[in-house]
């Protein structure tokens, strides 16, 4: 039971944790290394982990990295049996790693873990989840993320990486910022802004409409817990992908914004706003969306199509 590393040094804060996670793993026996420094090496270095019999795999990076992995991992047929994935949360945000992530502590801790197969297999510190798959995206095959944002999500993540990220602002604190901002500016207007504005979306859910109309955001996820641990669903627990719709101009922002953010049941939410457990999903109208902080564009004639994707299993001591 071989463990493989795999460090973006480009992720934020991957860089300085993987350079340092580096030098202890070289101390160790059993766990083998790969810097990624291209992502066109990415198939290859999955290649070499699968040809050497790597059954647990740690990612140092962020979000953008994991979907990449598990987008080859799942759409090719690399390794026999797909490995245990270990997520660092060595990126800017790591909403992934909010309800997936790999944390036992430091670097030490860290090649401790890699390098004891008996303290891996532990069943008590494994989940699985299914990932969300674009069917469908432009320009390029079936994508494997755990978040898909449309409508204002993607000027609200544009805006955190952007004026927060890049302004050194991050971890939890990016988003918390950024929802500071963009909720001061709407309020204070009561209009339409840059980034919070209507959107014309048609979202179909399992074969119905769900919403039709000038919306705020499209969201789908399988995450347990997304940006500030929020959990923005209020639905029955019937699949592992929920949906949210919520509608513009939105409701009494004041009123309904923990509700909304924290999935607070039995609190007469506006029918403008819908929470659902869903299998499949259809969205026409949007154009540039986002996938785990990665920005891509819909296809031009068909609208973007999402469904349950593959499911993996994650360390999570």
């Amino acid at each position: 039971m071989t463990a493989g590393i795999i460090i973006n040094p480009r992720s934020s804060s991957a860089g300085k944790r993987g350079r340092r996670l580096a030098d202890e793993v070289s101390k160790r026996s059993g766990i083998l290394l790969e810097r990624l420094e291209n992502f066109s090496d990415l198939a290859d270095i999955l290649e070499r982990f699968a040809a050497k019999g790597v059954t647990t795999l740690f990612i140092s990076s962020g979000d953008g990295t994991v979907q990449a992995i598990q987008t080859l991992l799942a759409e090719r047929e690399i390794f026999e049996h797909l490995p245990t994935l270990a997520l660092l949360p060595h990126g800017t945000t790591n909403m992934t790693a909010t309800t997936l992530g790999c944390r036992p502590g430091g670097r030490g801790a860290i090649a401790d873990l890699a390098e004891s197969a008996e303290a891996r297999a532990n069943p008590d510190i494994h989940k699985t989840r299914r990932t969300v798959r674009i069917v469908n995206p432009a320009g390029r095959g079936p994508m494997h993320g755990m978040f898909v944002g449309c409508g204002s999500i993607r000027g609200a993540v544009e805006f955190t990486q952007s004026a927060m990220n890049n302004n050194n602002i991050r971890g939890e604190l990016a988003p918390l910022a950024t929802l500071v901002a963009l909720l001061g500016r709407y309020l204070f207007s009561r209009a339409e802004t840059a980034i919070v504005k209507a959107h014309r979306l048609k979202v179909e859910v399992d074969a119905e409409t769900m919403a039709d109309g000038p919306l705020l955001l499209f969201m789908a996820s399988t995450l347990e817990r997304l940006v500030l641990r929020c959990h923005p669903y209020w639905a029955p627990d019937t699949s592992q992908m929920k949906a949210l719709t919520i509608a513009f101009p939105p409701p009494n922002v004041l009123r309904n914004i923990l509700p909304l953010m924290y999935g607070v049941p039995n609190r007469n939410l506006p029918a403008s706003c819908q929470s659902r457990s869903i299998e499949a999903a259809r969205v026409g109208g949007t154009e540039d969306y986002v996938v785990d902080g990665e920005f891509f564009q819909a296809p031009a004639d068909e609208p973007l199509r999402l469904e349950l994707g593959t499911e993996f299993t994650y360390l999570c001591p």
